[in-house]
């Protein structure tokens, strides 16, 4: 059963996942744009009243409709992770680095919601660097992983457990402490 929220948001899914396959680079920025904005844990809402605006940080309720949008997101970045130009690769890198961001900090509503997520970009990740050369990707990829372990918010084992399995390398070493 499709609902409101979701009929709304599926036809932008077939366009960005369409996009992604296409791999037209000029559409990453607007990729970026719409994923970061789904998975974000809060949204800035503007308001106007006569000669005053104010901003307010909104949290999204923890309803079956956006669990729905999330994970159509969600597909569409480990399409992006998976995709054979490494732009897109790098895009879904920075798009899941934002998962769950809020103003508002943790304990929101959608927290458990936020920890699959980052499971499912961790198995993903963890495909990617065992199968890619791209040393700027794979650092990258060290960087969000990393991110996630020392923040220790129920995903850290396993952040851990790819961290621990990718082979570190000269190459690596070196590319890392040029890249930094």
């Amino acid at each position: 059963l499709v609902t409101g929220v979701q009929t709304c948001a599926l036809p932008i899914f077939e366009v960005l996942k369409m996009w992604v396959d296409e791999r037209d680079i000029n559409k990453i920025p607007i990729i970026v744009s719409a994923l970061n904005q789904i998975l974000s844990g809060s949204h800035m809402i503007t308001r106007s009243y006569g000669t005053k605006v104010t901003w307010q940080d909104k949290v999204l309720r923890d309803t079956s409709e956006i669990r729905g949008v999330r994970n159509q997101a969600i597909e569409t970045v480990q399409k992006m992770l998976i995709n054979k130009n490494q732009l897109f690769a790098k895009a879904g890198i920075e798009i899941s680095r934002g998962i769950g961001k809020s103003m508002l900090g943790s304990h929101l509503p959608l927290e458990k919601q936020f920890i699959v997520e980052k499971e499912l970009i961790i198995e993903t990740l963890s495909s990617l660097v065992s199968s890619n050369n791209d040393l700027e990707i794979i650092s990258l990829s060290i960087d969000l992983l990393f991110h996630w372990w020392a923040r220790d918010d129920g995903i850290s084992d396993k952040a851990e457990a790819v961290l621990l399995a990718i082979k570190d390398s000269p190459k690596l070493t070196i590319y890392r402490s040029l890249a930094s």
